[in-house]
């Protein structure tokens, strides 16, 4: 064994009894375990923010998006568009494993008795799989749009229902401006969704994508749009720009007589995908913060473990050990108080993280933050990282007092006192 480990271990961090030297570690111990603490629930939080928060928006708008072509010598847009073997095989070319689906939006007024709203009537194709519809689902049920039955079926949103005072099994009246025509159809509220989002939930509702065709008046495999999901969002920019190139190649080529616009969810959400890059830079703000009260306090209690031990610095230099025995010894007392923060840190950080992740003991105010609770998502690897890094920095801070140790005059400490 290192004989500056050896002597280390055998050094009581307390300084032989005495209350401020005790009373030191313990500020130390307690320090670094605050602030490993503190940074594991920063980025476990954070990163809680940003899935949850990106899910919501890529939910409503899908990853990628195609618009209806339009032609580029006189500038005509269509009004709808289908999702043809040729679109088919550039999304597969650029994202094969994404899955495209036929999009339908159509402005309604939704009227009762005594209140109306405007909202957008989504509804997509069998190839999109609902299962994020279906889980902000509150009251009710998702129809099975599959189902000629549920065709007047609709699903609105708890602040719509709110407004209008209409709950599930109620019929309402809804009103489509087509074509300078006014046409009116009652639906059935089979569901009520909450997704705490106020700017969709205060203007989507869903329906089925047959029934909305006929009020359309459009062919049964077209839409008003193609929705690309299944997708990281991290992957979207670069998918794209690829789907982009490959319809405009198409086009130049020959090969497609249109040009489709390709729009994506970090442009429709911007709003609130910038909001969530803000984060990353109170995430490096906290962790700077964190890293000076540990160190700061990790000083500050070898500092008095060096002044409890001058005596002992002076006869271990007096019997032949060398500066940087002296430094050694004192850097892994010091590291040994820096591991039990961390212990600590680790016990309680991790400890509360799962209960808030399994019950939700704090909550939020969703019409700030758009979630009800504090999201948690543990990254066991950014928590290793966040550990190694905390032990790293306790050890290349501790040089200064380990350095003052090592130079304590043994001619005049042995009368220390």
């Amino acid at each position: 064994m290192n004989i500056s480990n050896w002597i280390s271990l055998r050094l009581k961090l307390g300084g032989g009894g005495s209350r401020s030297a005790s009373a030191g570690v313990v500020i130390a111990v307690a320090g670094v375990a605050l602030a490993l603490m503190i940074m594991e629930f920063t980025v476990c939080i954070v990163l809680g923010f940003k899935h949850q928060i990106r899910d919501k928006i890529s939910g409503f708008e899908s990853e990628i998006s195609i618009g209806p072509r339009y032609t580029d010598s006189s500038g005509a847009t269509a009004a709808t568009i289908q999702l043809t073997p040729q679109l088919s095989r550039a999304i597969n070319e650029a994202a094969p494993r994404a899955t495209a689906s036929v999009v339908l939006r159509q402005p309604v007024m939704l009227k009762t008795a005594d209140d109306f709203c405007a909202l957008i009537l989504t509804a997509r194709d069998d190839n999109h799989g609902f299962a994020f519809e279906r889980s902000m689902i509150i009251d009710g049920v998702w129809p099975d749009y599959t189902q000629d039955s549920c065709a007047n079926h609709i699903v609105i949103s708890a602040a719509t229902a709110k407004q209008l005072q209409i709950q599930t099994g109620e019929k309402i009246e809804a009103t489509f401006f087509i074509d300078d025509n006014i046409k009116s159809r009652r639906y059935t509220v089979a569901g009520i969704y909450r997704s705490d989002i106020s700017d969709y939930d205060g203007t989507v509702a869903f329906a089925g994508i047959k029934g909305l065709r006929r009020v359309a008046g459009i062919d049964p495999i077209s839409g008003t749009g193609i929705d690309i999901s299944g997708l990281p969002v991290d992957s979207v920019p670069a998918v794209s720009e690829r789907l982009y190139d490959i319809l405009l190649d198409d086009y130049y080529n020959g090969r497609s007589e249109y040009i489709y616009p390709v729009d994506t969810v970090l442009h429709k959400g911007s709003m609130y995908f910038n909001w969530l890059s803000l984060l990353d830079t109170n995430v490096v703000v906290i962790f700077a913060l964190m890293l000076c009260v540990a160190g700061f306090t990790l000083v500050s209690s070898l500092f008095l473990i060096v002044l409890e031990r001058v005596s002992t610095i002076g006869i271990l230099r007096t019997l032949g050990a060398s500066r940087r025995l002296i430094r050694g010894i004192f850097r892994r007392m010091a590291m040994r108080m820096a591991l039990r923060g961390m212990l600590v840190g680790n016990i309680f950080g991790l400890g509360l993280m799962w209960l808030q992740q399994h019950f939700g003991l704090l909550q939020l105010d969703p019409q700030m933050y758009y979630l009800r609770r504090v999201p948690v998502e543990f990254d066991f690897t950014a928590i290793l990282l966040i550990n190694i890094g905390v032990a790293a920095a306790a050890w290349l801070v501790l040089t200064i007092p380990a350095i003052a140790a090592s130079r304590v005059d043994p001619a005049q400490s042995v009368r220390y006192e």
